[in-house]
């Protein structure tokens, strides 16, 4: 399996090294986010460094 992040259901897990990734979808699944440009903006900054 080559996924970083993996979702079934209500479960969730992630390698070690994609704590971003999983921050990201727990925020998404909880939604912390206002909308989807909230949610891309925040994936910016957070993981791309723009």
């Amino acid at each position: 399996m080559d996924d970083d992040v993996i979702e079934d259901g209500n479960m969730i897990t992630a390698r070690a090294n994609a704590y971003v990734d999983l921050a990201l979808l727990l925020g998404k699944r909880l939604e912390v986010f206002n909308d989807q440009v909230d949610h891309e903006l925040t994936m910016q900054d957070f993981k791309e460094f723009e």
